[in-house]
């Protein structure tokens, strides 16, 4: 005789995006991000937070040796974070915060930065996909979208915002 009084299990519902960690830094691939993200971000009223993750191998060739030197580096890196970087989030008006972390790889930090937020979503911009860089590149994506525990979305390098028009088709 078959007992099976246990109705099977459903799918989990879905959640809002409430909050959305995007990584961030001066590659034209990570402002392709933002930009993406603003577009989200906006109509849904989600919260962004956008973390640039400082590694210990690009800090020590940018501080120098002198602690003037690194105050200063870090606090250009910051207004070009804030002012620059995050602009389409602002003149989206999409609700934003700007971290920046050391660790010691992008993916650490940008996992660190999501779990600390509760974030719904990660959002990363796609790198170059040839030599040295674009595999460095790949394999920080890849373990980022391996190791996370929320969904990891990453923006095409050949994205841009649909126009009024190609909306409305």
């Amino acid at each position: 005789m078959n007992d099976d009084t246990t109705e099977p299990a459903s799918a989990p519902e879905p959640r809002p995006l409430g909050t959305v960690v995007v990584a961030v830094s001066q590659s034209a691939s990570s402002q392709r991000a933002v930009e993406w993200t603003s577009h989200l971000a906006a109509p849904l009223g989600s919260t962004v937070v956008a973390v640039h993750v400082l590694t210990f191998n690009e800090e020590f060739l940018k501080d120098g040796l002198t602690p003037d030197t690194m105050r200063t580096w870090r606090r250009e890196r910051e207004a070009l974070l804030r002012d620059h970087w995050l602009r389409p989030l602002a003149e989206a008006g999409v609700d934003h915060s700007h971290r920046m972390v050391e660790a010691n790889t992008i993916d650490e930090g940008v996992l660190a930065c999501a779990a600390q937020a509760h974030a719904d979503a990660i959002v990363i911009g796609s790198g170059r996909t040839g030599g040295l860089l674009g595999r460095v590149t790949h394999a920080s994506s890849s373990r980022l979208t391996h190791h996370a525990q929320q969904p990891v979305i990453v923006v095409p390098t050949g994205w841009t915002p649909l126009t009024p028009a190609q909306r409305a088709r």
